[in-house]
């Protein structure tokens, strides 16, 4: 089963931690810390079956060696309270689809976009499941400096914009990881034809344990895991709470789905209470077929239904905003370096309207990529700061590649304007691309925040795609509620990335 746990967590003096020590646990091997003398030996667990230490670019190739890395580490951090490096636990998927390369490249995937590519250095070690266990899982230690520019040492300066946030000694947005791993997960089996998604995190996410040796009767970790436990056990008796549970992943849901949950989390003795307390509450609305106005196997949740209206106001009012007008010379100036068709035409006058939200939807294939470029041209040229957003990473790159010098996944621009890492205002544009792949949630949050800030946000995307795995499918309303300029005749322009 694939699941969305990932945990983070620093190596810091202060607590006892020693990168060296920490390496040679995920690599099960010895290795010796100069700093200290001390020589840490973990040879003899068999389960560490993948090993790599993944460098940025400019990153001098001596630092493949986890003893060189961490030891440069050790001896760069002088401070007694020095955090030496994050670690980051992933669980992978143990689907019998899914093979140990998959489970390499997926992990790869997840090492390149969010650390190596941004600068840092990461030890990569996957470990396999013990005797009649099923948690595979990846251990990735993380350096917290970039490299000087020689390559040969590390900048004197931490890597602060990729921290997160932390609050009473605790790593906050803790959840934020668990959704980009879910994500990207969802994503390559997409790519990869496989009929799988990941699992929702159960109703009060567990707690990896660690090493055996530490599972003791008394240790923290261990009760702290029986705790939750026990409130899955009582949760899985709360109606309200199957409910919230179901409706964080679908926004519409069959009498057979929810069936198959009670099956799977509800205790025997419990399920016919529950199962009739789901179906009569008020909280789950039965949906009618259109035609004889009878009801179907089909429902929805009361705060799908509540969220799904709370955007479509957003929308609204966001629509109804007025921007600063664009300068028609140069408009005009910009696109007339380009060989647009009408459709595209339109799209380009749709986009650079004074209206603060505009939507342009079309498949794969019909230029919509290529317009976004003039698109984008005239906004910057006008004085705006054009920020390209994504539901992947992937598609974040995608952007960068075409020219947007500021590109990210939807939830890290979230996360960096919540913790004031990013500013927008009325003289900013949010493009964002593959917008029907985001949930629900996701797209209150991204017009809340242009709303609040006088944003304009471009919704670019194809309302036949796959959809988040979150509730999600209001791309295709807000197209028909708005208007929206569609573009259906497949054009492949000559740029570069085609």
């Amino acid at each position: 089963m694939a699941i969305q746990f990932a945990r983070l967590e620093y190596v810091s003096r202060s607590t006892g931690g020693n990168a060296c020590r920490k390496a040679a646990y995920n690599e099960r091997t010895s290795l010796k810390c100069e700093r200290t003398g001390e020589l840490f030996y973990f040879e003899h667990k068999e389960d560490g079956i993948y090993h790599d230490v993944i460098l940025p670019i400019g990153a001098h190739e001596k630092f493949k060696s986890s003893k060189v890395l961490w030891n440069a580490v050790e001896h760069f951090e002088r401070r007694s309270n020095s955090q030496l490096c994050k670690e980051l636990v992933l669980a992978l998927p143990d689907n019998s689809e899914i093979t140990f390369e998959d489970r390499i490249e997926l992990t790869r995937q997840f090492v390149e976009q969010n650390f190596v590519s941004k600068g840092v250095a990461v030890q990569l070690d996957i470990h396999a499941p013990h005797e009649g266990d099923k948690n595979w899982h990846a251990h990735l230690l993380v350096t917290t400096r970039r490299f000087s520019k020689d390559g040969l040492t590390f900048h004197t300066h931490k890597a602060r914009d990729l921290d997160p946030e932390v609050r009473g000694g605790l790593v906050v947005e803790a959840d934020l990881w668990g959704e980009i791993w879910r994500d990207l997960q969802n994503t390559y089996f997409r790519e990869k034809g496989l009929d799988l998604r990941v699992d929702a995190i159960g109703l009060v996410p567990q707690e990896h344990l660690g090493p055996v040796r530490m599972r003791h009767h008394m240790n923290d970790a261990l009760q702290r895991a029986e705790l939750i436990k026990e409130s899955n056990e009582a949760l899985s008796k709360d109606p309200e709470v199957i409910l919230e549970s179901l409706s964080q992943n679908k926004s519409v849901i069959s009498k057979r789905d929810i069936e198959q949950f009670i099956t799977k989390h509800v205790p025997r003795d419990e399920k016919e209470f529950i199962k009739q307390a789901i179906f009569g509450s008020k909280d789950l609305i039965p949906l009618l077929d259109p035609e004889s106005g009878t009801e179907t196997d089909l429902f929805t949740f009361k705060q799908t239904r509540e969220n799904e209206e709370k955007l479509l106001r957003f929308a609204h009012h966001l629509h109804q905003q007025k921007s600063l007008v664009i300068p028609s010379n140069i408009k005009d100036d910009i696109k007339g370096q380009y060989s647009l068709s009408s459709e595209q035409e339109i799209a380009f006058e749709h986009a650079t309207h004074s209206n603060n939200l505009s939507i342009i939807q079309g498949r794969a294939g019909v230029g919509k990529s290529y317009v976004l470029k003039p698109i984008r041209e005239v906004h910057e040229s006008s004085g705006y700061k054009v920020i390209g957003l994504a539901p992947t990473h992937k598609v974040a790159e995608d952007l960068k590649e075409e020219g947007f010098i500021y590109a990210t996944t939807c939830h890290a621009f979230l996360f960096a304007l919540k913790n004031q890492r990013q500013q927008i205002d009325d003289k900013t544009l949010l493009v964002v691309d593959e917008a029907a792949m985001l949930s629900t949630d996701l797209q209150i949050e991204l017009l809340h925040a242009a709303k609040k800030a006088g944003a304009k946000v471009l919704l670019v995307g194809d309302s036949r795609q796959l959809l988040s795995i979150q509730r999600g499918g209001m791309f295709e309303i807000l197209a028909e509620r708005l208007g929206a300029a569609e573009i259906t005749e497949v054009r492949r322009q000559s740029i570069e990335w085609q």
